[in-house]
């Protein structure tokens, strides 16, 4: 259907939408992919690529996107969907309300047996006391209303449900004025060692 849907913005020279169209076929590929809960860091990446394509689309080039990848992280393996959740955050708390061109930086390293995962965004930033309920509710599994979001309440339970507590798990830095960053711990596995796992 997307295929299709595709064709007919192409043959009405809507760029835009047959973008749009492609990306978000490639981001339910990856999405369900025989179904595993764990997939590559590289794939990961990718469906990410996918999402900033359509909201750049969306936002009307509203924000500029960077991956900063280690290469020793890229084989690591990690649970699926945990970046969309946190860039949706990003764009809609930190890029959305903000005046003039936003900025979003995926930043992604290994520490020794750890995967750490940051996304920095350079809008509205957050202040003290709202930072400090939104990573207590994190830490807690519970949801701040009218602060957070759910998608990142989500997704800090599931890396927490998979891999244990421990320092895993999600954690907010913003310096109140200017910029949020999203900090995402996990554990540094590999093809062996998430399969032994599962």
């Amino acid at each position: 259907t997307l295929e299709s849907i595709s064709m007919t913005a192409r043959m009405n020279h809507d760029i835009p939408a047959q973008k749009m169209a492609v990306s978000l076929g490639k981001l339910l590929r990856l999405s369900i992919v025989r179904g595993e809960k764990v997939g590559s860091l590289t794939e990961e990446i990718e469906h990410a690529q996918c999402y900033l394509e359509i909201q750049k689309i969306r936002y009307e080039e509203k924000f500029d996107a960077y991956f900063d990848v280690d290469e020793q992280a890229l084989e690591a393996r990690t649970l699926k969907i945990i970046l969309q959740p946190v860039i949706e955050n990003a764009i809609l708390h930190g890029i959305e309300p903000m005046q003039g061109k936003g900025k979003i930086v995926i930043r992604i390293r290994r520490e020794g047996q750890l995967l750490k995962i940051a996304v920095e965004d350079n809008g509205v930033g957050m202040a003290p006391d709202t930072m400090e309920a939104m990573n207590q509710a994190l830490a807690e599994g519970k949801n701040v209303s009218g602060k957070g979001s759910i998608g990142m309440t989500n997704t800090s339970r599931r890396i927490r449900l998979h891999f244990g507590a421990g320092p895993y798990g999600l954690r907010i830095v913003s310096s109140g004025a200017e910029g949020t960053t999203v900090e995402i711990t996990l554990p540094f596995i590999t093809e062996e060692r998430s399969e032994e796992e599962e």
